[in-house]
């Protein structure tokens, strides 16, 4: 119950999107303000860990929007340990 309250910390009560994961990703893109959070979601990892994914629209250098998925691997406690773009 209480890695499952860590869990859920981790995420915004206003739109779902995880918290740490949404701040990295925001700085490696090119229009920071463009970024709009679609969906995210997670699963248990077998070494205690999560995978996040969190789906995402923003603005290409092009000026127009696209749609991308960026997955991460965090700790029960939410430290982003990796982050991989999702083909």
């Amino acid at each position: 119950k209480e890695r499952m309250e860590k869990i859920k910390r981790q995420f915004s009560s206003w739109d779902g999107s995880h918290i740490q994961l949404e701040r990295i990703l925001k700085k490696n893109l090119k229009d920071p303000d463009s970024y709009q959070h679609i969906e995210s979601s997670y699963k248990f990892l077998d070494n205690g860990n999560i995978k996040v994914y969190l789906k995402y629209r923003a603005k290409n250098s092009f000026g127009g929007y696209n749609i991308g998925v960026i997955a991460g691997e965090v700790t029960v406690d939410g430290t982003v340990l990796s982050v991989e773009e999702v083909k």
